[in-house]
């Protein structure tokens, strides 16, 4: 797949990993070689790791590790299954039937009683 890269893909992808833009690279690889996303991020990844290793003062931003996607998505999990919980457990206790007729304050007076 890299062997299918011209010189100045090669470049603009070199350019954005070293300006941080991983997302960008991606675009411009999967645009090249009209691959799948997986696979472009596997090459980017890996290209990547070996520019950080020759020459990692040519980078802007520092390397990242990944971890923020699962994450989210765990927290947003364990969000739902609470907020699902609680609703299950707050209509579980609702009586059936339409909701009861509101009852005067204390100290009101009583409407009178309609015959």
């Amino acid at each position: 797949m890299a062997d299918t890269l011209d010189d100045g893909d090669r470049e603009r992808i070199i350019d954005a990993l070293y300006a941080g833009r991983r997302i960008d690279a991606v675009k411009i690889y999967r645009q090249a070689t009209a691959t799948d996303l997986t696979s472009a991020k596997r090459f980017i990844d890996q290209l990547e790791a070996r520019l950080r290793e020759e020459s990692p003062e040519s980078f802007s931003a520092p390397a990242r590790k990944g971890c923020g996607a699962p994450l989210l998505i765990v927290i947003v999990g364990v969000l739902g299954a609470g907020i699902g919980f609680y609703f299950a457990e707050v209509a579980g206790k609702r009586p059936a039937g339409p909701p009861p007729a509101p009852q005067p304050a204390i100290g009101m007076p009583q409407p009178p009683a309609q015959q």
